[in-house]
């Protein structure tokens, strides 16, 4: 018999961003210190994207029905399958559950924790809740949800930003089973090898990672590089992000275009080495408008030794000390992103400088895989 620890985790997600990568990353990261984990995951969006990045990890897992679409409008048929997945949702986990046996629940998305009410409040099994976003408050239900039953059923909150942790305390004060654990940069896994575009060195390069979107300030920051290429044509600006079936990234990569600019702003695509890109360039430039929980790239920027130009949005700021490791614009528009580029032109030794410091910094905020593993670790021994 195995005395391994075992761990439940409900992973119903079906997108690969970085709040699944983070939480791949913590069940990577348990399974080799020894944890026996097992994933429930969504029978119809799991093969999509996770599939690869589970299986290359060797972690266990089975297929179970969430209900789909569940905050969106839908007629009765759509509202009846939901009624219908929720039951086979609850008895498919129950059934794992008891088959499973494990020491420890782990689960990351709100939606999923509501679908699993009914096993969980006759379950005696310690609950653990890994908060990679703001919790869902929109409305007085969300609230409801979170204040009187989420809050109630959770035995231990692993918040990843102490942002995360006080939009949490906001909905419930009375909560204190709480843990701010950052993410630490979590391996990306690719089986085609990538070029990555050679440096130039006599230009500045600037580099994006993330989802071409508004919400990710992409749109600011291209309007920041037209306009900055009529004053600084010794700087060029890269873009790293999936732009199929994209209208923003449509419209982006017209205008630039029509403006003869592609030599100096460049769509990439997506691409999965972001560790070879990223050493070819000088500076990250990460302008979420959104209140993020936090930020992977960042994270990756520092492994780098890469600085990095942010908004002051959401827990971003915990990982960037302005005029330290970067810099932290003033306002989320233009005029703050190129306040901030013309910074380190006129300042270029701090470039190397920031970046040395963003990478000394990576121990000094937890960021660094010990500090990761040995914070998990103590959340699943006790």
């Amino acid at each position: 018999m195995s005395n391994k620890k075992k761990i439940l985790a409900v992973f119903g997600n079906v997108a690969l961003f970085g709040k699944e990568r983070a939480n791949i990353h913590v069940f990577e990261t348990l399974s080799n210190e020894g944890f026996e984990i097992l994933l429930t995951v969504n029978d119809r969006g799991f093969d999509w994207f996770l599939k690869p990045e589970i299986e290359n990890r060797n972690l266990n897992y089975k297929k179970i029905r969430f209900p789909w679409g569940f905050r969106k409008k839908a007629g009765i048929k759509h509202f009846f399958q939901n009624i219908f997945d929720f039951i086979l949702l609850n008895f498919q986990f129950f059934k794992i559950y008891k088959e499973f046996s494990p020491d420890y629940i782990h689960v990351c998305d709100d939606r999923q924790v509501i679908f699993l009410i009914p096993s969980f409040l006759i379950l005696n099994t310690p609950i653990v809740y890994r908060l990679g976003d703001k919790p869902a408050s929109h409305f007085r239900f969300h609230s409801f949800l979170w204040s009187k039953i989420i809050t109630r059923v959770i035995t231990k909150f692993v918040c990843i930003s102490h942002f995360i942790e006080k939009e949490l305390l906001k909905l419930n004060s009375e909560v204190q089973n709480t843990e701010v654990i950052y993410n630490t940069p979590p391996a990306r896994s690719y089986s085609i090898p990538e070029i990555s575009p050679l440096k130039n060195k006599k230009k500045v390069r600037f580099i994006y990672i993330g989802q071409i979107s508004k919400s990710k300030g992409v749109d600011i920051l291209v309007d920041a590089f037209i306009e900055l290429s009529l004053r600084y044509p010794d700087i060029e600006l890269f873009l790293a992000g999936d732009t199929t079936d994209n209208e923003l990234a449509k419209e982006l990569l017209d205008t630039v275009t029509r403006k003869d600019l592609e030599s100096y702003i460049k769509f990439l695509g997506n691409v999965n080495d972001i560790d070879a890109l990223l050493r070819t360039g000088d500076l990250g430039i990460f302008p979420s408008v959104a209140a993020e929980a936090l930020s992977n790239v960042i994270g990756e920027a520092k492994k780098n030794s890469i600085a990095s130009i942010i908004f002051a949005s959401g827990g971003m700021p915990e990982l960037v000390e302005h005029g330290k490791t970067g810099f932290i614009t003033n306002s989320k528009d233009v005029s703050g992103l190129i306040e901030a580029v013309e910074f380190y032109l006129a300042n270029p030794q701090l470039i190397k400088e920031h970046g040395k410091n963003a990478f000394n910094s990576i121990a000094e905020l937890g960021l660094d895989s010990q500090s990761f593993k040995n914070k998990w670790l103590n959340v699943y021994s006790n």
